[in-house]
């Protein structure tokens, strides 16, 4: 598991339209991923959304610019962690340059991160399908001094190469 730091971080004000799945809402607070599509071809850039929605809160404090985080997991076609690539291991999401500040979301609203290239940080060089999930935290409804951990729901890539044409 990798924690990512945002390529881009948008709001968006998605209601009931919407039919992907969510994980378990938490204090008044979803979140969830999806791919651009479910099949790559090998090498060609995984692209994943990140999105955190208020379900229930007045508002939902949120982090937006560089600190934007997500702990993202990504399992083998054989359900061990997939290892980090080179460029993983050696280029550290947590000590990004920049800034952070916090949105509101109102009730019903949704805030959506980008991560271009999920397949630079995991090696994703096996074909077969590969299950991602993440997580993320907020602050608190009930206590200011205390974090929720919401849990994604898991989407599942099928990366194609050679061997599994």
């Amino acid at each position: 598991m990798i924690a990512l730091v945002s390529a881009t971080s948008q709001p968006t004000t998605k209601n009931g339209s919407d039919e992907a799945i969510w994980g378990i809402a938490h204090e008044g607070c979803r979140t969830r991923i999806l791919a651009d599509r479910d099949h790559y071809s090998f090498g060609e850039p995984v692209h994943i959304h990140a999105m955190i929605q208020n379900v229930g809160r007045p508002n939902l404090d949120v982090a937006v610019g560089h600190f934007t985080r997500y702990e993202i997991q990504v399992s083998l076609p054989d359900g061990s962690p997939a290892p980090l690539t080179l460029w993983g291991r050696n280029k550290n999401p947590l000590n990004a340059d920049g800034s952070s500040t916090t949105i509101k979301l109102a009730p019903g609203q949704t805030k959506t991160d980008e991560y271009p290239s999920l397949n630079r940080i995991f090696d994703m060089t096996i074909g077969g399908r590969y299950s991602v999930t993440a997580r993320t935290s907020v602050v608190s409804d009930l206590d200011s001094e205390a974090s929720v951990v919401l849990f994604s729901n898991t989407i599942f890539i099928w990366v194609e190469n050679d061997a599994t044409k």
